[in-house]
């Protein structure tokens, strides 16, 4: 009986002592820039007025940041990107 008792203990203890690991929360968010021609595009009509992009992070921000990266590298050529936000819809 003792014998179960501190068996019993013991595992009750170590939960307590040792708890899990919590999983850390990973973040999702989208991005939309505004697409602007350079002086040296040659067709400013063509390029797109928005483009998204999506990106994750372990904070709102990091992944705000992957966003407007992955967003800023689908401009095209001799365009630039402006005002570019996170968590709108689009």
């Amino acid at each position: 009986m003792l014998n179960k008792t501190l068996i019993a203990s013991i595992a009750v203890l170590t939960i307590i002592s040792f708890p899990t690991v919590a999983q850390a929360k990973t973040y999702k968010d989208t991005a939309k820039c505004g697409v602007i021609a350079k002086k040296t595009h040659p067709n400013p009509a063509s390029l797109p007025q928005w483009v998204t992009g999506s990106g994750t992070g372990k904070t709102q921000a990091k992944a705000c940041a992957a966003a407007k990266k992955d967003a800023t590298s689908k401009i095209p050529r001799d365009a630039q990107a402006k005002h570019c936000d996170c968590g709108k819809k689009i």
